[in-house]
Order: structure tokens, then sequence, then C-alpha cells
């Protein structure tokens, strides 16, 4: 992914339509094979039910049988922009344009959606890059008109975890995020496999898949948050309808 960000693009909205997927398809994958700031819901799988509740979970897919393997090539028709360093997440703005996380520089920045144009919108404080690990996934609030709020995974010297921060365009270039919050913390790190992509779910809880860092025996322990999808609501509780009431874990590998 270095150098061209990504190809076909020829509309807003079919851009966001391309990322939606690709956020879906990479937040399960990623449980299987993947600063500091105040607050935050602990390490451990367990913590007080939402007070909002929030809507069923989705219903588990179905495993079909007799479907063909998909067939063809990818084409890249066009380059929408280039030279990030370590370009790693991605997230649809409402209007089209793109957020772009750097893993190693702990930067995001913002692609015009029909220029390419890059601005800085600033750096995320604690962020710390080694191996597959720094500032990893983005996701948009699905309230975002309302709100202003973008939502980073990144490993720290300590642990993996979720913040958001508030985005104000209208302030210099560099200085457009706000300090992060922290809404979950204590996922494990390690040099691989921390996992990272987050994403707002049709029913507007918050997504994310974890790593197993290398030790493949974390995915099956219930009381770890690696390799796992996780669920919760835009303030990091335990959603219900999860597996277990007092739990983010929604799924695990």
């Amino acid at each position: 992914m270095r150098g061209a960000l990504f190809g076909p693009v020829q509309s807003p909205a079919m851009r966001r339509g391309v990322v939606a997927v690709l956020a879906s398809a990479a937040l399960l994958l990623s449980a299987a094979c993947s600063g500091d700031g105040d607050g935050g819901s602990s390490g451990r799988p367990a913590g007080s039910p939402s007070a909002s509740g929030g809507s069923a979970p989705p219903a588990a897919p179905s495993r079909s049988a007799g479907l063909a393997p998909a067939k063809g090539s990818a084409k890249v028709v066009s380059t929408l922009t280039e030279g990030l360093k370590s370009p790693w997440g991605l997230a649809a703005l409402p209007g089209g344009d793109l957020l772009v996380s750097s893993r190693d520089e702990g930067t995001v920045h913002r692609i015009d959606g029909e220029s390419g144009k890059q601005t800085l919108l600033g750096s995320v404080p604690g962020v710390a890059p080694a191996g597959e690990g720094g500032l990893l996934g983005l996701a948009v609030s699905s309230t975002f008109g309302a709100d202003q709020l973008v939502y980073a995974y990144f490993t720290t010297t300590s642990d993996n975890r979720i913040v958001r921060m508030s985005y104000d365009e209208k302030r210099p270039a560099g200085q457009q995020l706000g300090a992060p919050d922290t809404i979950l913390r204590g996922i494990p790190k390690g040099s691989i496999h921390n996992g990272g992509r987050i994403a707002f779910g049709p029913d507007k809880m918050l997504y994310a898949g974890t790593g197993e860092t290398g030790d493949t025996g974390l995915a099956q322990d219930k009381e770890s948050l690696a390799g796992k999808i996780l669920r919760m609501t835009p303030d990091g509780e335990p959603v219900h309808g999860n597996p277990e009431a007092d739990s983010v874990v929604y799924s695990y590998g």
C-alpha cells in the first residue's frame, strides 16, 4: 500500500461503497490474523452493561455451500494520491473525502476525494510504532455531522487501545485533531498481529478486530481481548446483545 493509496475511484458514492466493503472485510479478517489518555474501559473483556443499550446484534452469516471461488484480477484504473508514508487506516468522511493514518508516523491526513490533495490533520500523541504496531485503524463517528468525532486504534508502549478525537477543519493544518479520549484500553500488543481495523456497523455500534500478537492461544482465551472481534457503544461500553452482558467481546477465534 506504499506509494499509491488506491486505484479505481470514479465518484464519491462509489468510493464510499468500496471503502465500506473493504473496511468490513478487513475487520473480520484481522481478528484471526492480525499515547496514553485518561479514562477508557479496562483491558479485561468485562465492564458495566451499556446504559444506552443498543439494538440487537446483526445475525451471524450462514455458510453457503457450492459457491464458486471468485475469479479475475484487480486493476488500478487511476491513482488518487501518492507519497504517503506507511498508510494503514482508511475512513471516509460524509462528503467523500478520506482520512488516512500513517502507522509509523502517527499522523492522520485528509485526502480530497476529487483532487487527491493531502492535508495534515495532526499527530496522535502516545503512538509507539514498532514492528506491525503503530497508528492503525480509523473510523468516522456514525453521527459525525453532530459530534465531529474520529476514532483511532493504536499501539502504545504498554497496549493497544481505542480513542476518539474531535476534528475541527477550521483550525490550521496540523492542529485539527483534539486530545485523544481513551474509550478502551488493555488490548494486548506485540511485534506482530496487533489487529487494528475499526468500523461502525449498521447498528451504529463500534466494531474492532484485534490480533493475537503471535500467541494463538490468546484467541481462544475468553479472558483476553486479543484475537477477537469486539462490539461496543461509541463510549467503549459493552452492548446489549453481546454473548456476555458485561463484555465487549462479540466473537473469538
